[in-house]
């Protein structure tokens, strides 16, 4: 796990650097400003995005009852939003697969097999710097987050479903390579103040800040004209490709257990390590 660990924080420092060096460059000047790539009404800007993607994507996820890993397939909604100063954004996905359960407590088998399934959501409330008139074309953001994760839809022994959410902020650029290609950059940072457990005779609902966090990266590449184009003309869909690196710290927990698995009346969920990592393709406008 510790390998995953490092990859991952190396690809945020790397995205950062690349923020440092592209935005240092002609890239950052006014001309490739949010407010220049919007169309234009009565002198004000305005500019409104939506996207559609699939992909697919591995995960591990340590719960009460067992580490499980898996990957399967996701679908990708995103929307954004920008109105001057303002930046509003969602970014969701949904996404099911197969995974395995290698539990460490005393069941019979070890380990099993099953389907299961994720979904996530992030909304983010952000200030455009461009409009400050700096040179750096970036979005800074406050967000919230919500994962969801069931890795036994048929409810096996080893299965248990986790929520968690998350409060943090982040910061997005879109830089422009040429006319029509611009690589795409976000990092997002949320720390855990709720989170909730359920399986085989435990559910229980966690309050408070409580150490967990999440750490997400992305880098992608999109294909979109911004020409500046009257209101009834139609231009092609934007095309874009992204990976998408999400890490978990999660805290340990003390569960009250009330089922007849396991002759106790409270089971740990330990701390862990955890991540997914996404790979998507989609279009929009």
């Amino acid at each position: 796990m510790s390998q995953y660990i490092t990859t991952f924080k190396k690809s945020c420092v790397f995205c950062f650097l690349m923020l440092y060096i592209l935005n240092a460059q002609e890239f950052g000047s006014r001309t490739n400003s949010y407010g220049a790539r919007c169309y234009k009404y009565n002198n004000s800007a305005f500019c409104g995005s939506g996207y559609i993607g699939i992909g697919g994507y591995y995960t591990d996820f340590t719960g009460p009852t067992s580490t499980s890993y898996g990957g399967g397939a996701y679908l990708s909604l995103i929307s954004k939003f920008y109105l001057e100063w303002l930046h509003i954004g969602l970014d969701s996905t949904i996404g099911i697969g197969g995974f395995v359960l290698n539990s460490p407590l005393n069941l019979s088998p070890q380990t099993q097999t099953d389907i299961g399934y994720f979904g996530s959501a992030t909304i983010s409330i952000g200030v455009n710097l461009d409009y400050l008139q700096l040179t750096i074309p970036t979005i800074a953001y406050v967000s919230f987050s919500a994962d969801n994760y069931d890795v036994s839809i048929n409810d096996s022994e080893h299965g248990f479903f986790t929520a968690n959410l998350f409060l943090g902020f982040g910061a997005f650029s879109r830089l422009t390579l040429n006319e029509r290609l611009h690589l795409e950059l976000e990092v997002n940072m949320g720390f855990g103040f709720m989170r909730r457990y359920g399986g085989h005779g435990f559910y229980s609902i966690l309050d408070g800040f409580n150490g967990s966090y999440r750490l997400e990266g992305i880098i992608g590449l999109m294909w979109r004209d911004y020409a500046i184009l009257p209101k009834y003309k139609r231009r092609m869909p934007d095309f874009y490709t992204r990976i998408r690196s999400i890490y978990y710290y999660i805290s340990s927990a003390d569960l009250p257990y009330s089922g007849s698995i396991f002759n106790t009346q409270t089971i740990q969920s330990p701390q862990s390590h955890n991540f997914r990592m996404m790979f998507e393709v989609g279009l929009g406008y």
